[in-house]
């Protein structure tokens, strides 16, 4: 929580800039610059996964072990989902 809170502070003097639209700071870029302080405060790595279709960003491409567990996910919850 800490270290989101860092990645909103670091972009304060842009989200405080009067008559700019676009401040840089959409999720993806949140995320992963909170990841990157996450990551040095701990040690851990915290990786954005999505599924191929939908990878906007090569890094956060998944490996096999996530691929395998994203498709069975996505099997119980289309089995939820079905009346």
């Amino acid at each position: 929580m800490m270290e989101s809170k860092k990645t909103v502070e670091s972009y304060h003097p842009v989200l405080n800039m009067k008559g700019l639209k676009y401040k840089g700071l959409i999720p993806a870029t949140f995320g992963t610059e909170t990841a990157t302080r996450f990551q040095k405060w701990s040690g851990v790595y915290v990786k954005q996964t999505a599924p191929e279709h939908l990878l906007r960003n090569a890094n956060n491409k998944p490996d096999s072990f996530e691929t395998e567990h994203m498709k069975e996910l996505s099997a119980a919850s289309s089995q939820r989902t079905k009346p």
